[in-house]
């Protein structure tokens, strides 16, 4: 239990730091590990946001960056799975990514931040 609240901590804390954007020149500034693990938060606040694109494409005069989807004990079954498999899906891609992606150049991880902060951008949250 105790290790699941752990890992629950970290995944949520991940979540909260992904959602922070970053300039091109404050990128330039840091080093690869740094710049891995912001592509690794990044990657994972996808994770956490692309089960629900299909709700993230509403009215063009819906600017809310927030996604409300319908509560009952049905739904509220399926978005619990979906978040485990969110989950683990990150957990997985931070450990087999984070000692590969230094291996790219500094300005390709970059491109990469800059790009899922676009995209992550257009997609909204889940409450």
């Amino acid at each position: 239990m105790k290790k699941l609240l752990i890992t629950v901590a970290l995944l949520t804390s991940s979540v909260c730091m992904a959602q922070q954007t970053y300039g091109e020149v404050e990128l330039n500034r840091l080093s690869k590990m740094k710049l891995t693990n912001i592509y690794l938060d990044k990657l994972n606040e996808l994770a956490f946001k692309a089960p629900y694109a299909t709700f993230s494409f509403g009215s063009l005069q819906d600017s809310s960056s927030v996604l409300d989807l319908p509560t009952s004990k049905y739904t509220a079954r399926k978005r619990d799975a979906i978040q485990e498999m969110s989950d683990e899906y990150g957990k997985v891609m931070r450990e087999r990514l984070y000692e590969l992606i230094p291996y790219s150049d500094k300005k390709d991880i970059i491109r990469g931040i800059m790009f899922l902060q676009l995209f992550n951008s257009s997609l909204k949250q889940v409450k």
